[in-house]
């Protein structure tokens, strides 16, 4: 029986240290403003992120805000404080957090008689004093609040050297008092050449009618500011909007809320940083950690955060910007944005510098072709073999290229860049075709328009067969002859006139009936009438100024040909193209 009640005693011994690990700590965060305001926001977010973010110990967290930004005094000092003894006189306050400056004065008058020997963490003070906490050190540490007004003077007038002017704007607030003396002493210290003037205490649409008046060598610095002469509490997103809108000049900030709502920039103090670290040191003390042995944080270096938009909006060079500087809000390029859509480019691009080289190798043998014309003369059969050879070595080269193009589509998964790489094979294929018709021709100097043509729908029927199954191509008309010069980029015209009616006109068997129609006119050139019998395009739509890169390339290509391009009258889904005579 005795061994019993001794290895019943050990078990629950072996279980109370693991019973107290679970005891959740109450911890009770009070902030010097209202939730409404972004610092306190951001502050409170940070603190909690830290807090929540480990199981052990559990905490439970309370919050209460003293709202000093719309009213406060000694009398609401002591009421608030009567308050908080009332509201936890039946609580164990574990830690509490304080933020900015009248919530740690607060603390030092009252929390000793409110929260007894409860420690304490402070964060988002400024004009920090040692002295202020060296009898109650033992259960007090924090993180001190330095803004880098130095950092951002020099700032200012490295990248805006034509600024004459820095008009200040703080709040008659604990802490818009304290920045507007910091910012005023910082200015004097390293000899500030800008002329510094206070915004007059008024409500804030005034503060803003005034910035309108600004010269645009005039600077605006916005330093602690909440609440106007009228008692109203403003946004930190409207009061940096509003004054960027208004004032000519650039417009600074020393906090990060205010970053994207429309200052440059400056060395911003951030709230969330800072309310996670105090958090981090929270846990700490709740882990069993003296706050004595945790150093007050005292850092002091601010980066210098510039938003790109605004950088460009004043036309501020890069050469001007300090090192160093990090830049927000910059477009992204394209690689960053898609690098699939970066490398289907990059492929079309090594394309087309592979047609360039083509292009350029044709242009050294038809110039080398025409000096050797005029050595031999007589040679008429060793020219023919040679341009011939040319016309199928650019031919085999376009092959070349249309198959990357393929095996590359194959890659893709995704359909837009398989369907951009399709068409321009296509295209590609149908400058080949040009120069395959030539290689057979017994005329090297042009190519029969309707043999080309033909070649060119039996090409595209076939790539289209899965979605086109049914497609069909008529040619009617005369016999036309069509020089080298013109025939590629017709041919490229009637490619995207053919590929749209195989991936629109069809119905939904798969049938598509297109056909072309050629006509000599009373000058000597050509009619050329193509159709399909799908739907056509609406009649709202202007070649002149067309919207789509289809529609963009053939007006392109009908420049080149020195061609007519326009839409039949009767039919919507027909195009007309005249083509001149072929000068001589």
């Amino acid at each position: 029986m005795q061994r019993r009640l001794v290895l019943a005693l050990c078990l629950l011994a072996s279980l109370a240290p693991l019973h107290a690990q679970t005891v959740p700590k109450n911890v009770l965060i009070l902030h010097s403003y209202q939730h409404d305001l972004d610092w306190t926001r951001l502050i409170h977010a940070g603190m909690v992120m830290e807090l929540e973010s480990v199981g052990n110990p559990p905490v439970l967290i309370k919050t209460e805000y003293m709202d000093t930004k719309r009213a406060w005094n000694e009398e609401l000092a002591r009421c608030f404080a009567d308050y908080l003894i009332l509201r936890y006189s039946e609580a164990r306050i574990d830690l509490v957090l304080v933020s900015d400056n009248d919530a740690f004065d607060f603390m030092l008058m009252y929390g000793p008689s409110i929260f007894g020997d409860a420690a304490f963490v402070f964060t988002g003070v400024n004009d920090f004093d040692p002295a202020s906490i060296a009898g109650i050190r033992g259960r007090v540490t924090g993180v001190v609040e330095h803004i880098d007004y130095h950092s951002t003077i020099n700032a200012i007038h490295m990248m805006f050297p034509e600024l004459r002017e820095l008009w200040v704007l703080a709040d008659a607030s604990t802490s818009g008092l304290k920045t507007l003396k910091e910012f005023l002493e910082a200015a004097e210290e390293i000899r500030c050449p800008l002329e510094i003037s206070s915004f007059t205490d008024a409500p804030f649409s005034e503060i803003v009618a005034e910035s309108e008046g600004l010269s645009d060598t005039s600077a605006v610095m916005l330093l602690s500011y909440a609440r106007d002469k009228a008692g109203l509490v403003w946004s930190m997103r409207d009061i940096g909007s509003q004054l960027s809108a208004a004032a000519k000049g650039p417009v600074f900030g020393l906090w990060d809320f205010y970053m994207g709502h429309g200052i440059v920039g400056g060395a911003l103090t951030s709230g969330l940083a800072q309310g996670r670290a105090a958090g981090a040191m929270a846990l700490r003390v709740l882990k069993g950690e003296s706050p004595a042995t945790i150093e007050v944080d005292d850092v002091r270096a601010t980066p210098l955060s510039l938003d790109w938009r605004q950088l460009k909006r004043f036309g501020v060079p890069m050469s001007r910007v300090p090192d160093g500087a990090v830049i927000l809000y910059k477009p992204l390029g394209l690689y960053e944005r898609d690098p699939r859509a970066f490398l289907a480019i990059s492929v079309l691009i090594a394309a087309v510098l592979l047609l360039g080289a083509s292009l350029a190798l044709t242009r050294i043998a038809y110039s080398r072709l025409r000096a050797s014309e005029l050595r031999l003369a007589g040679s008429l059969k060793e020219k023919e073999s040679l341009l011939k050879e040319v016309h199928h070595r650019v031919k085999n080269n376009f092959q070349v290229i249309a198959s990357l193009l393929s095996l590359q589509a194959d890659g893709f998964e995704d359909e837009s860049t398989k369907k951009a790489l399709l068409e321009s094979e296509n295209r590609i294929r149908s400058m080949a075709l040009v120069h395959a018709e030539i290689y057979e021709e017994s005329d090297l100097a042009a190519i029969d328009l309707g043999s080309y043509t033909r070649a060119l729908a039996s090409h595209l029927i076939s790539t289209y067969a899965d979605t086109a199954p049914r497609a069909v191509f008529e040619l009617q008309g005369e016999r036309a002859l069509l020089e080298l010069e013109r025939a590629i980029p017709l041919g490229l015209l009637l490619n995207e006139l053919m590929s749209n009616s195989l991936k629109y006109a069809c119905d939904e068997t798969g049938r598509c009936r297109m056909s072309i129609h050629i006509a000599t006119d009373r000058d000597g050139g050509f009619v050329l009438r193509y159709a399909d019998d799908g739907p056509g395009l609406p009649r709202t739509l202007k070649l002149e100024k067309p919207d789509t890169l289809g529609l963009q390339l053939m007006a392109v290509l009908a420049s080149q040909l020195g061609a007519g391009l326009s839409r039949d009258e009767e039919d919507a889904a027909a195009f007309i193209i005249k083509l001149k005579e072929a000068k001589a």
